[in-house]
């Protein structure tokens, strides 16, 4: 399927006759079909890989890191990867416990990043963006 966006609305009802939408609803109505169409055509293709430690992403840009913490809540965790990018973000994937992992404040790198997690002693699955 090829997938294009939508440029003109042409309205409902009977041939000839006025539309009576206003621009805001002509918008909602062509953006609604547009990612209708995009949700159609990517149906079941978006595949993030594995879940290994160092995987690549199918075909979503990115890599599976597999982390444990230092054992010290809310130290810093420095995380190599092979993104060759600095990383857009991440999605926790898995987290073995209640602890939430966040940014450290430290500037990320195209080999390092660096996070904290509240809870001492967590594993954490996360998939880096690039």
């Amino acid at each position: 399927m090829k997938l294009t966006k939508t440029s003109k609305f042409r309205g409902f009802g009977s041939p000839g006759k006025a539309n009576k939408l206003s621009s805001e609803e002509l918008y909602a109505r062509n953006a609604d079909r547009d990612l209708e169409n995009i949700f159609i055509g990517l149906k079941g293709r978006i595949r993030f890989g594995t879940g290994t430690d160092g995987d690549r992403g199918e075909n979503i840009a990115g890599e599976f890191q597999v982390i444990t913490d230092t054992g010290t809540a809310d130290a810093e965790i420095t995380l190599g990867h092979g993104l060759g990018a600095v990383p857009i973000g991440y999605i926790v994937v898995k987290i073995n416990g209640g602890g939430v992992v966040y940014d450290s404040g430290t500037t990320w790198t195209s080999t390092n990043i660096y996070l904290k997690c509240s809870s001492a002693n967590a594993t954490t699955t996360l998939f880096l963006l690039k």
